[in-house]
């Protein structure tokens, strides 16, 4: 969701539903280290918790655990017997 709306436009429960979806801290980490080059997008706003984004380095471990965790999960899924 995040990827294709701002989260501030977003209702109540899909700004929930984007805050554990960990592609959601992947396109805000990317949207943030553009814009730290530049400038006048510096100020934009995507996942925050309590009023504060997330640091950068938490938002890149997310995403590959993420990942992680959905390879563990499909493995032991394609693992039982039908």
């Amino acid at each position: 969701m995040v990827v294709f709306f701002p989260l501030a436009n977003l209702p109540g429960w899909a700004h929930t539903l984007s805050a554990v979806d960990p592609l959601a801290y992947g396109v805000d980490l990317l949207r943030r280290c553009i814009g730290l080059r530049v400038p006048h997008q510096a100020t934009t706003v995507g996942v925050e918790r309590a009023g504060r984004q997330p640091p950068l380095l938490l938002e890149g471990g997310l995403l590959p655990a993420g990942g992680v965790m959905a390879l563990l999960w499909a493995a032991h899924r394609f693992s039982r017997p039908a």
